[in-house]
């Protein structure tokens, strides 16, 4: 009885981790979905925002856009072929200019004032293209 017992404690266990790396899997893709499903809707929303309030920017905007999607790609091929470490790829800096933009942008878009989205619209759009920059700069280094 004691083996029985035994065995089924052992099993149950060996069961519950393996439910554990199903649902940590499932997790990580759900969180892939969600984050590629999230930045096609934020993609959207700043191209509205760009037609009201900086149509000069828009084109700007959709190339950056562009640009960025086809680094993406490259960037997460280049991994896949290991050219590439895990590393952080954004420095400090760039880290900083970010949280502070997106604050100002948070702030602009939470308080419905047309003006200071005028004025942070094309900081983003520009912090965006550094982002690019970096990335071409890290893929041209692996090549």
């Amino acid at each position: 009885m004691l083996i029985v017992v035994l065995a089924f404690t052992a099993f149950s266990f060996v069961q519950a981790e393996e439910n554990t790396a199903e649902q940590r899997d499932c997790h990580h893709e759900c969180a892939m979905k969600f984050h590629k499903e999230f930045h096609v809707h934020l993609d959207y929303y700043y191209d509205l925002l760009a037609e009201k309030y900086a149509p000069e920017h828009l084109d700007q905007w959709k190339e950056i856009k562009k640009e960025r999607d086809l680094l993406k790609k490259k960037w997460k091929e280049a991994k896949k072929r290991g050219d590439v470490e895990k590393g952080d790829l954004f420095n400090q800096t760039w880290l900083e200019e970010h949280e502070k933009i997106q604050e100002q942008f948070s702030n602009a878009v939470e308080k419905r004032d047309a003006e200071a989205i005028r004025d942070v619209l094309p900081k983003l759009f520009s912090h965006y293209q550094k982002m690019n920059e970096t990335w071409k700069k890290a893929l041209e280094a692996s090549s």
